[in-house]
């Protein structure tokens, strides 16, 4: 109940807070209130692109601040008409400038890591998108950890974990129910997202109960896959669900088993990532092996972006 603590304060509590700060202030001048204007804008940012709150709450919340925060701006704009640009030379008014300028200095930079996060690596694999029939939504993708949870160990450095969202565009019913069947990707098919061999199998893992994990088995019930542009992991399957064998050969599209919640994984959902060449000892997998950015239809995905299948 830890990250959804985190998640209500960051997404629900913090941005009204910040929406009311905005639409509430009597600042006395234009420096002052164009600060406040860009802090919370820039929060407001942040939280939308580095957050995983439109997963977790669904997009509409994300909509609601920024239609709150244009209107906010709008009024703020025209109260601002009749006052000084600077503020008074006095204490108080010196010191609400010197904060406001200041947080929105912190927040604007706090942006630059997200930027880069963002940035397409030169060389990219394409592969075939592992799910079907359905919204997926990206809860880590990126190529920094501003975005991306693996990005700090190199072989998961592109690793994407990918999570399926209802028709309220939640991952979930509720914030961190303990049911795994409440995830809606629960037990969705896994496809090859690339023809080649099957190089590794493991199955046999019990599905944890949200929000528990087995550190001791990080990849729980998963496949290697042996594929011409390199080599292809997908972790934390349903106990029981694969359905290949070491050395078949599998084209692209081919069923693999199951989404579960097995190994280190807090909720269900499917890891992937992409290796160079043909690794093959398993402790490369998700330590040490050289990663591939992977492509699905030409997008580099990140965090919050959205697959319709």
């Amino acid at each position: 109940m830890h990250l959804a603590a985190l998640v209500v304060f960051g997404h629900i509590v913090l941005p009204i807070v910040m929406l009311g700060w905005l639409a509430s202030t009597r600042a006395a001048d234009r420096l002052t209130v164009a600060g406040i204007v860009l802090f919370v804008g820039a929060l407001l940012l942040r939280v939308w692109l580095s957050g995983p709150g439109a997963a977790w709450l669904g997009p509409g919340w994300s909509w609601l601040y920024a239609a709150v925060f244009l209107a906010s701006t709008a009024r703020q704009a025209r109260r601002a008409r009749s006052l000084p640009w600077r503020p008074a030379r006095d204490t108080r008014p010196m010191i609400e400038c010197g904060v406001a300028l200041g947080l929105a200095a912190f927040m604007t930079q706090s942006l630059a890591p997200i930027v880069l996060a963002m940035r397409t690596p030169e060389r990219t694999v394409p592969l075939v998108f592992p799910l079907n029939d359905g919204r997926y939504r990206v809860l880590h993708g990126g190529s920094g950890e501003a975005l991306n949870q693996h990005a700090a160990v190199q072989a998961q450095r592109y690793a994407l974990d990918i999570v399926a969202v209802n028709g309220w565009g939640m991952r979930a019913s509720g914030l961190v129910p303990e049911d795994p069947h409440a995830y809606a990707i629960f037990g969705r098919p896994v496809h090859a997202p690339c023809s080649g061999r099957v190089l590794a199998v493991h199955d046999g893992e019990p599905d944890q109960t949200p929000p528990e994990t087995d550190p001791s088995r990080p990849a729980g019930n998963h496949v290697v896959l042996a594929c011409p542009s390199g080599t292809v992991l997908l972790a934390h399957l349903a106990g029981g669900s694969i359905g290949v064998r070491i050395d078949q050969a599998v084209s692209a599209g081919d069923r693999l088993g199951r989404v579960g919640n097995s190994g280190n994984s807090t909720e269900p959902h499917l890891h992937i990532h992409a290796m160079e060449g043909d690794v093959r000892d398993p402790a490369a997998w998700l330590a040490a092996a050289r990663p591939l950015a992977m492509t699905f239809d030409g997008r580099f995905l990140l965090r919050g972006d959205v697959v319709e299948r």
